[in-house]
Formats: C-alpha cells, structure tokens, sequence
C-alpha cells in the first residue's frame, strides 16, 4: 500500500505517525467488525426498548363506540404499570378489567390508589375490547360518590 494512504488512515484515526502495512490491513479488518457489533448491539437496544412499547394498551383494541358499565369495585385502584387498573363486579356476576390512563395522568385527574374503597358503587364509561371473550374496558372516566374522575379528558 503507498505510503500515502497510510499516512491518510493514520490521520484518520487521531494519530500522526504512519502505519506499516501489515498495522493497516488490521486497522481495515478491525473497522468492519467493530461497525458490526454496533449494529447488532443497536438492533438489540431498539428491540429491547420496543418490548413494553407491545404491552401498551392502545385504543385500536377497543371498539369505536362509547360504552358505559355499572358496578361494584372489587380491587382498588392501581397505578402500577403502562396504564392504571382496576376490576369491578357487575350486577350479573361478571367481573371486568378496568383499564385507565397511564398512572401519571390517572393521579392527575383526582383518582389516586385507595381513594375509592374496594366495594363502592362505580360507573365507568370508554370502549369495550373488541374480543366479546374478553370482559375489559378502556375507559375514558370513572363516576364514583357523585365525583367523576376524567382520565381522558380530550376524548370527550
């Protein structure tokens, strides 16, 4: 290789001295396997970033038209995970999950964990999943002692 290239690569990385050739064709090996493993370790990052990202409950689930339920509290509220939950009892013994805002945004509309005692009368009122098998609610406000708790409040 003549000497100007490698007086080129020296510089390339920082150096100001010039590299023998054999110290060249290593350089040439080692930055196609070095870019490489930073791909994979970015692919790997991006993967394993985008993992909760699936366990997100988006609306494309639910149905498009509102529904509304009424019954009786059966867990307490948890903020706990991607969105806030609860389960509540229906007059006909079923018992539905009860899908929130994130947390944050859940605690900011007034409904925070222990607030509702497990037992109360609720009203809840979003979309229903859109598999019949599964009784779960994306609710968009949860009515409770003449308070309503508007986690969704620009979906109205």
């Amino acid at each position: 290789m003549p000497a100007f290239s490698m007086r080129i690569v020296g510089r390339m990385v920082g150096h100001s001295v010039s590299y023998t050739e054999a110290e060249v064709q290593m350089l040439k090996l080692s930055i196609p396997r070095s870019t490489g493993l930073l791909a994979l370790f970015a692919f790997a990052a991006v993967i394993c970033l985008a993992a909760p990202l699936s366990a997100h409950h988006g609306w494309g689930g639910y149905h498009t038209e509102e529904f509304e339920l009424s019954g009786t509290l059966e867990t307490a509220v948890s903020t706990a995970g991607p969105h806030a939950t609860t389960k509540m009892r229906t007059a006909d013994g079923k018992v539905w999950d009860i899908v929130l805002a994130p947390g944050g945004r859940t605690v900011s509309a007034g409904l925070k964990e222990d607030v509702i005692p497990v037992g109360s009368k609720v009203t809840v009122h979003g979309h229903r999943h859109r598999d019949p098998n599964k009784l779960e609610i994306k609710t968009e406000r949860l009515s409770w002692n003449n308070r309503t708790f508007n986690v969704y409040p620009d979906r109205d």
